[in-house]
C-alpha cells in the first residue's frame, strides 16, 4: 500500500480473530519468524500485543521505547526484518490487525496518517477474503444485502433456518470476523466499490 510504503522503510502486519496464538493468526511476516516467535514464547512478552490488548476494539498507535526494543524478542526479530519501532492496532468486528513499521523519525501528525493507512489496509485484507467464499455463501450475502430476513432467505434457497445459521458462521470464519453484520457490511462495501459484479 503506497501510503504505508511512504511512511515506513519496512512494515508488516498480523491479523487475529481470537488473540495472539499461532493457530489463529495470519501474517505478512516470514513463516520462520512466526514459528520462532511462538516457539520462544515471545507472544507472552511482546509489547505490541500488550498494546493491542489494551486498545481492544479501537484504533491506536504508539512508538516503542528504546527500553522496549532492547530485549531478546527484538534481537530475534531483527534477523527476520520484524523489529518495528512503530505499532498500530485496528479492530473490525472481532478481527484485530496489528501493524509494525520502521521509521525512527515519525512525527505525531504522520502517526495519525499511519493509523488511517492501517485501517484502510485492514479493510482491504478483509474484502480480499471475500474471494474465498462459495457461490452459496455469496448468494446468502446478496440476499441479506437486499434486506431479506432469515425466514425469507431460507424459503428462497430451499434450506432450513439452521443451514442459514451455519452458512453465516462459515462466512464469518472465512472472513476472520466474529460478527455477521460486519461480514455483510464488508460484502456491501466491496460490491458497491465495483469489485463484485452481479452480471
Amino acid at each position: 500500500m503506497a501510503r504505508l510504503s511512504n511512511l515506513f522503510s519496512s512494515y508488516g502486519h498480523t491479523i487475529s480473530t481470537q488473540g495472539a496464538t499461532k493457530d489463529c493468526v495470519t501474517s505478512t511476516f516470514a513463516t520462520e519468524w512466526i514459528d520462532t516467535y511462538f516457539a520462544n514464547g515471545f507472544d507472552k512478552l511482546d509489547p505490541v500485543f500488550r498494546f493491542a490488548a489494551r486498545n481492544r476494539r479501537r484504533s491506536a498507535a504508539a512508538a516503542l521505547t528504546r527500553e522496549e526494543m532492547q530485549s531478546p524478542l527484538f534481537e530475534a526479530a531483527a534477523e527476520y526484518g520484524a523489529d518495528s519501532n512503530i505499532m498500530i492496532t485496528d479492530y473490525i468486528g472481532g478481527s484485530t490487525m496489528v501493524l509494525g513499521g520502521v521509521n525512527p523519525e515519525l512525527s505525531n501528525r504522520n502517526l495519525s496518517e499511519a493509523v488511517q493507512a492501517c485501517k484502510s489496509l485492514h479493510r482491504r485484507v478483509l474484502m480480499d477474503r471475500l474471494q474465498s467464499l462459495s457461490d452459496k455463501q455469496v448468494d446468502l450475502l446478496e440476499l441479506v444485502e437486499m434486506g431479506w430476513k432469515d425466514a425469507e432467505i431460507s424459503f428462497e434457497l430451499g434450506v432450513s433456518p439452521s443451514a442459514i445459521a451455519q452458512r453465516k458462521r462459515a462466512i464469518c470464519n472465512a472472513l476472520g470476523v466474529t460478527s455477521f453484520s460486519v461480514a455483510a457490511q464488508i460484502y456491501s462495501a466491496d460490491k458497491w466499490a465495483g469489485l463484485i459484479c452481479d452480471c
